[in-house]
């Protein structure tokens, strides 16, 4: 048995907070994508950038703060140990040592505290006759634990299938992006192919250098009649692919909220089969708004993707 798997599973838990209102905090802060992105002047798109780079770095500095905040390992080790009654010390040496029996305890406690019935009674009541058995499980269905017991499992079996319709809503969202961003990188690949196959034409065409000496007399006009024609290259790139990715993203924008619902809920449900299997809740109400931020941060730095 590894002894470290058991401790961690008794550390995890998550409860949550205020995260719907981080992601709506920080998506209000994003601004919004410009109307013509192929024809805005450059002093308005480095406006544009600027604002989407603050808010990445605004969320990252309160991502930093939140992780400060989080229990650290003698905290979470202190809070399980006021739960289980097993002393930080006992949980310290659980961690660090090969001896199973201490685990052994530690699963008999929780299997007292949680049926009323110790394991040795369990493993007797294998090597009963059938009669014997049924009889025992009469008299156990009538006891408080044994009542408890069938309704937390009930609770745990619903949540469990709650959670995986909500993993089916959260994989689909997820599917949608996935296929869209395949769907982009195709377009793009088409795009980049024309844009560079133009750039060629332009550069075949440009006019012949004349020279006096070494000098070339016609320079100045050769790069204008580039810069000119190759404009015209990438501004086609644009008008092709930035509808295209501007539709990716406001799907993506009225998605968030939602995935991040299904996920919050996915969050809770966990956590309160958690809870009702280990007896154990820890103070770790950060992990939701970190989800939220991670959120929005990715959907800042593909905002910033845009042709």
């Amino acid at each position: 048995m590894k002894n470290t798997v058991i401790l961690i599973s008794l550390m995890w838990i998550t409860q949550s907070l205020s995260a719907q209102n981080a992601l709506i905090k920080y998506m209000s802060k994003l601004p919004p994508l410009p109307e013509d992105f192929c024809n805005t002047n450059s002093a308005a798109y480095s406006n544009f950038s600027d604002q989407v780079t603050k808010v990445i770095a605004t969320i990252d500095d309160e991502i930093e703060r939140i992780q400060k905040q989080t229990p650290t390992e003698n905290q979470a080790l202190k809070d399980i140990s006021k739960k289980t009654g097993i002393s930080t010390q006992k949980l310290n040496e659980l961690i660090n040592t090969e001896d199973e029996d201490e685990a052994e305890k530690i699963i008999q406690q929780q299997v007292q505290k949680q049926y009323g019935v110790s394991i040795s009674e369990f493993e007797n009541v294998a090597n009963m006759s059938k009669d014997e058995q049924e009889k025992w499980g009469k008299e156990y269905a009538k006891t408080e634990k044994s009542k408890q017991t069938v309704q937390k499992g009930k609770n745990n079996y619903q949540s469990a299938e709650e959670i995986n319709r909500l993993n089916t809503e959260i994989t689909a969202y997820i599917n949608d992006w996935t296929a869209m961003q395949m769907d982009l990188q195709k377009h793009q690949r088409i795009a980049k192919t024309e844009c560079d196959t133009c750039i060629e034409k332009v550069q075949r065409s440009a006019p012949e250098p004349r020279y006096q000496g070494e000098h070339c007399v016609n320079q100045h006009a050769i790069d204008e009649y580039i810069e000119k024609n190759e404009a015209i290259c990438y501004n086609n790139y644009c008008n092709y692919m930035t509808p295209k990715t501007k539709v990716y993203l406001n799907k993506k924008k009225a998605d968030l909220p939602k995935l991040y619902e299904l996920l919050a809920r996915k969050n809770k449900l966990e956590n309160d089969i958690a809870k009702s299997e280990t007896g154990i809740e820890m103070n770790n109400v950060v992990s939701e708004d970190l989800i939220a931020l991670a959120l929005v941060k990715e959907f800042a730095k593909e905002m910033l993707n845009v042709p």
